[in-house]
């Protein structure tokens, strides 16, 4: 197997956000001639607005669920476990750096986008602001240390 796989598993993220977001754009047009639209469902252009305004954040979660699956994946493999590690992620992260020698600089990147999702699910309002295409490019660049084959 390719650690290829997971790059394009997350950039498939990235895409289905980019749609999302085309997709909600258009159909707020849409229900500002139609206002049955939304209506009809028990809807209200305020959902619309905050389901725009909450999307980004949404794909960011997805995103590093996709970067979680691709750690313990590599993990079980590369150490021919029969199962996944259960540690929390920021360890399986930090055992990650010292086995494969990510770059302080890219692990804490990728540490921030932890943080930054741990704050959407957990805290509400984040403290700092990361795109999606930002956490794409950490998580990916933390990625790009791993093994890139094994079987």
């Amino acid at each position: 197997m390719k650690t290829r796989i997971f790059f394009e598993r997350i950039k498939a993220v990235e895409s289905e956000q980019r749609i999302a977001a085309l997709a909600v754009g258009r159909f707020m047009e849409a229900t500002q001639h139609t206002p049955l639209l939304l209506s009809n469902h028990g809807l209200r252009d305020r959902d619309v607005r905050e389901c725009q305004r909450h999307l980004e954040g949404t794909y960011v979660i997805r995103l590093f669920a996709e970067f979680e699956i691709a750690l313990r994946f590599i993990w079980q493999h590369v150490r021919h476990s029969p199962n996944p590690p259960r540690t929390q992620i920021s360890r399986l992260m930090d055992a990650m750096v010292a086995r494969h020698h990510v770059p302080t600089d890219a692990a804490q990147a990728a540490h921030d986008v932890r943080e930054y999702r741990n704050d959407l699910v957990h805290q509400g309002p984040p403290r700092t602001l990361l795109t999606i295409a930002e956490s794409r490019s950490r998580l990916c660049n933390f990625l790009k240390f791993m093994p890139h084959y094994w079987s």
